[in-house]
């Protein structure tokens, strides 16, 4: 699949969902080619914009409208962390990462380190936040299989 074959859904989708300015057409395009999970939240936590990669990593379920939940896309035991992660974001107006296991839409969880950037408004304020979140299971994976050679190269000197 080619980028330029599945850009002009992409923006079809953004262009439903609010009007652009021009730099918020740029930013989109920007994080519309970037290789990772990437979408636009409000202050809410509320996704506003998704690029392509994170519409077929999730199955196109974006937000429909009132009872969508963003936090049906967390594991259910990462959303506290996620939650503290973006709270703590808002209060300080800085960047944040956390780690956390994303639903894809089959519905089986893979950790991801999602970061966040604040974007300000033209009143300089923090309004948004520019998201992205870069698969990290196979690190996981590593480090659980350490930490089990460890514990066992640790049992067998006793």
């Amino acid at each position: 699949m080619s980028i330029t074959a599945i850009g002009p859904a992409a923006g079809d989708v953004a262009a439903k969902i609010m009007p652009l300015s021009q730099p918020e057409l740029e930013l989109r395009g920007i994080l519309g080619c970037v290789p990772r999970v990437s979408w636009i939240s409000g202050m809410d936590s509320m996704p506003e914009w998704f690029n392509v990669l994170a519409v077929e990593y999730s199955g196109g379920a974006t937000p429909s409208g009132e009872g969508w939940e963003w936090t049906g896309f967390i594991h259910p035991d990462d959303v506290t962390d996620v939650r503290a992660a973006a709270e703590r974001g808002a209060d300080t107006q800085m960047w944040y990462e956390v780690d956390c296991r994303l639903r894809r839409h089959d519905g089986r969880f893979f950790w991801h380190r999602v970061m966040a950037m604040p974007m300000a408004g033209a009143d300089g304020r923090v309004n948004r936040w520019a998201c992205t979140a870069a698969d990290i299971e196979d690190q996981k994976a590593v480090a659980a299989t350490l930490r089990e050679a460890q514990r066992v190269s640790a049992e067998a000197r006793l």
